[in-house]
């Protein structure tokens, strides 16, 4: 109690500020007070918040203060101290009544920022079985006869306990900030305790689970959204804490999904305008949340963070997923440079992998292939009954229906599917065309002489939350896809037992063998595509085997619930692999040696 702390802080460096900072600057902001105090949540035995503004009268008959406050250093040595003899009353309360008698007032900071366990058993119990709460107020009364008005002067124990504090402090406090400037070797080591408080709040450091960094781009509606929804949803929240950081705000349609798997998200635009301002709070995110492992997928700050806290942090394990490649324009070029960084990579094909190794010369024992799956209990085609879709839109019961399912933009190439529909139409008098989805292409598709050329059989529905329910009349699905990683739709259709017809792209041809459709050369004509299409619709003796092949290849190669525990086993694995108390010495040690800024 009769030691000094200084503090060396800019108000600039605290964007996320601790208790001990925000009570700190309130001090420094009020030199007309002599003490700052926080509010206090009482738990237990009996529970409540106070939160109370100072006042000299209702102290006088009730200690509302709370222990977490901060004095100063002078004020303390002034008043005499705290009185370390007392033992039947509260030491606490007598000190507060002393410096109201020598007019010294203090300040609320109105957060309630510590928590006070109230039981029958402690400390305040056994006082009040020595002495009642009223022979309590007497003693404290003729303590501190002044403030009542019984006395004009203070009493003996008033008397300074140190050298009276220096009336300008601006002087001294100026030689040692220089000192602390200039000698940056002074000696650290000393503060390494064993016992040195964590700075950080305790709920992210108590516990086994393992805690994950979560970069996203944004929470629209996607394939690679869909996967890190699969992932994040597989990792059990009795194991896991997921931190979820999107780099955009726009286009959030899948917000509310991502917010029941994650257990906290922070949109960085949300937070801050300042692109500057974001690397000081992730990096805030990182030791508060105490993060074993950071996963980036295609986010642009995410890897630029893992670049940084490399070399600084040792004791995190850094990943990040990627999912297709564009021939050079895509994420596989931009990640490259940080391959070195990297802990761990993910792929989900097999495709993506020998495209790396020959466009970038990355080794194969770099990635880990996990392939992305289907949800088999809910696309199960023992549950999901026909009918639906040819009900909606008057479809005979035995006219074949070819499906395009996915967002209408370059990369699925909703024309080119047109144009093979206008084909198979000709050729196929009973088959109708359903086109489900939408995204920028929509006004094009509408307006195509595809389009117009068989109305009365080009069913176009937008988009669809029910294609679970639809598919199962569905008796062929094309994509003429330009580039792919592993489209879950190709999933979903084979799931419920409908072969596909689709282009060479990524990892496709990972899931679609000879027994569960056709695979057509990337840059195909419409034409191509539409003899695809015609094989299967007229191979009739091959249907059912075709149907059952599908079923049963998702089950075995490509089940959801086998993705999620590949994930799981892996970043536990990377969780087990550093030290927690190495990690808060080193945060430590950066917090002492330097500004996060």
């Amino acid at each position: 109690a009769k030691s000094a702390c200084v503090f060396f802080l800019d108000p600039d460096d605290l964007l996320a500020p601790t208790a001990l900072e925000k009570l700190v600057w309130l001090l420094l902001l009020s030199p007309e007070v002599g003490f700052v105090y926080s509010g206090v949540v009482h738990f237990g035995d009996k529970s409540g918040n106070c939160i109370e503004e100072f006042d000299v009268e209702r102290l006088k008959h009730e200690n509302f203060l709370t222990s977490a406050a901060l004095v100063r250093r002078d004020v303390y040595l002034r008043s005499g101290g705290m009185e370390e003899g007392i033992h039947l009353f509260f030491e606490d309360y007598d000190f507060w009544l002393r410096l109201a008698a020598l007019g010294i007032h203090g300040k609320l900071l109105p957060e309630a920022l510590f928590f006070y366990r109230r039981h029958s058993s402690g400390r305040s119990e056994w006082v009040r079985q020595q002495v009642s709460d009223g022979d309590v107020q007497k003693l404290l009364r003729e303590r501190n006869p002044v403030l009542w008005g019984d006395a004009k002067s203070h009493p003996e124990h008033y008397r300074p306990i140190g050298g009276a504090a220096p009336d300008d402090w601006t002087h001294l406090l100026g030689e040692l900030q220089e000192r602390y400037r200039r000698d940056l070797s002074l000696p650290h080591e000393s503060y390494q305790r064993p016992n040195v408080p964590n700075p950080f709040m305790a709920r992210h450091w108590a516990g086994s689970a393992t805690r994950i960094l979560y970069f996203i781009p944004h929470m629209t509606v996607g394939g690679a959204e869909r996967v890190d929804l699969d992932i994040l949803e597989g990792l059990p929240k009795t194991r896991f804490h997921v931190t979820l950081v999107v780099e955009k705000g726009a286009a959030d349609e899948w917000q509310s999904r991502f917010e029941q798997v994650a257990d906290e998200i922070f949109i960085l635009p949300h937070l801050s305008k300042d692109k500057a301002q974001w690397q000081p709070f992730l990096e805030y995110m990182l030791m508060s949340r105490n993060i074993d492992v950071v996963f980036n997928r295609n986010s642009a700050i995410g890897y630029e963070m893992i670049r940084k806290w490399h070399g600084q942090y040792h004791e995190i394990r850094f990943v990040d997923l990627l999912h297709l490649h564009a021939f050079g324009e895509d994420w596989v070029r931009a990640s490259t440079e940080f391959d070195s960084f990297l802990h761990r990579r993910f792929l989900i094909t097999n495709d993506l992998r020998d495209y790396i190794e020959r466009e970038y010369r990355l080794s194969h024992d770099r990635f880990r292939i996990i392939h992305c799956g289907d949800d088999t209990e809910r696309w199960n085609p023992n549950l999901l009954p026909k009918g639906k879709l040819r009900s909606l839109r008057g479809i005979p019961g035995d006219a074949p229906i070819v499906a395009f399912v996915g967002r209408m933009d370059e990369q699925k190439d909703p024309l080119t599917w047109l144009k093979a529909a206008s084909i198979l139409a000709e050729s196929h008098q009973e088959a109708h065309f359903v086109m489900i989805g939408d995204g920028p292409l929509s006004k094009q598709v509408h307006g195509s002489s595809g389009a117009r050329q068989h109305a009365d059989r080009l069913h176009l529905l937008g988009h669809r939350d029910d294609v679970d329910e639809l598919f199962p009349d569905v008796n062929v699905l094309l994509l003429t896809s330009k580039f792919e990683g592993l489209p879950l739709v190709v999933f979903e259709a084979m799931s419920l037992g409908v072969p596909v017809v689709a282009s060479d792209a990524g990892g496709t041809r990972e899931c679609v063998t000879e027994d569960v459709g056709v695979i057509v050369p990337l840059e195909s004509t419409a034409r191509e595509y539409a003899e695809g299409v015609a094989k299967l619709l007229d191979d009739s003796t091959g249907n059912d085997t075709r149907r059952s092949a599908c079923v049963e290849r998702v089950r075995l190669h490509f089940d959801r619930k086998r993705m999620c525990e590949r994930y799981r086993d892996e970043l536990e694995l990377l969780k087990k692999q550093v030290d927690q108390g190495r990690r808060l010495r080193e945060y430590q040690l950066r917090l002492m040696q330097q500004q996060i800024l």
